[in-house]
């Protein structure tokens, strides 16, 4: 096995879409340890039905302005790794934050929730929440919320002037 490892992960939303996502170097690390140290297991099985949080748009960082895109919860369907991937292919990571699908089952909502939402913005705890819920089977979203779909649209929009403005004015 190659020493570095990159990990795909497809990420199955509420709203019923499957995403894809790097996993991210600290989480990779611990991955290659694992499979390091038990060659002859099967690996993949420790994350298929596992919990992790996604950010959905770009991260904003220019100047002093840094913004945090909307970040919810998804179910892992299907991880794959990769000897390389050619750094043009800009796959979104995932957070570190991920729980076992044999752990989340049996954890309340409160437990999941302080461990999934410890550093976000309040309005992407509400979706962590409500993404909780839905996975443990209390609710059932037709759709996203209408405020997580605005707050991409904005993410994406805001991305889109400053890269504009990167351009335009000198730093």
């Amino acid at each position: 096995m190659a020493q570095r490892q990159t990990y795909l992960v497809w990420v199955r939303l509420i709203n019923g879409r499957t995403e894809v996502y790097q996993l991210p170097k600290d989480v990779a690390t611990a991955v290659n340890q694992y499979r390091k140290e038990n060659k002859n297991q099967p690996w993949a099985f420790f994350f298929k039905g596992g919990l992790v949080n996604v950010p959905l748009g770009p991260y904003i960082n220019y100047r002093k302005f840094s913004m945090q895109p909307p970040i919810v919860t998804g179910r892992i369907e299907k991880i794959k790794a990769y000897r390389w991937l050619k750094k043009h292919h800009q796959i979104p990571r995932t957070r570190s934050q991920f729980i076992q699908a044999t752990d989340w089952y049996y954890y309340s909502q409160r437990q999941l929730f302080s461990f999934l939402s410890h550093d976000f913005s309040r309005m992407s705890q509400k979706e962590i929440l409500r993404d909780i819920k839905f996975w443990q089977g209390h609710t059932y979203p037709k759709s996203f919320l209408w405020s997580t779909q605005s707050r991409i649209w904005w993410q994406k929009g805001l991305f889109k002037i400053i890269k504009i403005f990167k351009n335009i004015l000198p730093d």
